[in-house]
């Protein structure tokens, strides 16, 4: 996990000091173009797996019930902070 976030943080500084060369600029294509084909791969492999297609609903279902939790919890918390910024403005 280490060697990971270092060439993490490094490719960070690396762009960040790069930011200004006209080469570098040109990457953006490129690098859309091998998210698209990570993603392919990722589905694959996914879809090769029997274990993971055989419990596609079950996995749906729990995704669709952690992101429903998710968006209500961030409309409470918007809705309790904008009474508190509304109590404060009076």
């Amino acid at each position: 996990m280490l060697v990971i976030l270092s060439l993490l943080f490094g490719s960070i500084a690396t762009g960040y000091a790069c930011k200004n060369i006209k080469m570098v600029k040109s990457f953006s294509g490129m690098v859309s173009l091998t998210v698209l084909l990570l993603l392919l791969t990722l589905g694959i492999s996914v879809g090769m797996q029997d274990a993971i297609v055989g419990n596609l609903l079950n996995l749906g279902i729990i995704a669709f019930a952690i992101a429903a939790s998710c968006v209500a919890g961030s409309v409470l918390l918007t809705y309790c902070i904008s009474l508190i910024a509304e109590r404060r403005r009076k």
